[in-house]
């Protein structure tokens, strides 16, 4: 059980340096280092489910308590320690993720403002196409959007 719950913390770790990371690229707009980073993403999470079978095969659906209450007094609380450092990496896994989907959340809306804003400028330019199939701008905007967070 001990290498199992390591497994998981190993994972979550990762995953954890994983989602700093996938601030930072979504703080600085790097569409394809996001791509590369929600890949591994995807994989680390196939790990986490696949550790997770691999403690129902071995234990079935008994809880860290169940089995901590099983062991004498050391092995019990090394074990719990351990249960311990995984619920609070599960818990940062958890900001960090939430953190990610507002930045992502902003990035839609700002990438909506500014297709809006494109469009109204359009719109009020005037473009329109000549009889020789080339633009023709009767008179000129500039549109222009606040992007601080």
């Amino acid at each position: 059980m001990r290498h199992l719950l390591q497994r998981q913390e190993n994972l979550l770790r990762r995953l954890a340096d994983l989602l700093r990371e996938e601030k930072d690229v979504l703080i600085h707009e790097d569409g394809k280092r996001l791509m590369k980073l929600v890949a591994l993403k995807e994989s680390i999470q196939k790990d986490l489910d696949q550790t997770e079978n691999f403690r129902k095969e071995a234990w079935g659906n008994i809880s860290l308590g169940e089995m901590v209450r099983q062991l004498d007094e050391k092995r019990g609380r090394s074990l719990f320690e351990k249960g311990e450092a995984i619920k609070n990496l599960a818990d940062e896994v958890k900001a960090l993720q939430e953190i990610n989907i507002m930045l992502t959340q902003q990035s839609v809306k700002y990438a909506q403002r500014l297709m809006d804003i494109l469009q109204k400028a359009i719109r009020k330019s005037g473009i329109t196409y000549g009889q020789k199939g080339t633009v023709a701008n009767k008179q000129g905007v500039t549109a222009s959007m606040d992007r601080s967070v």
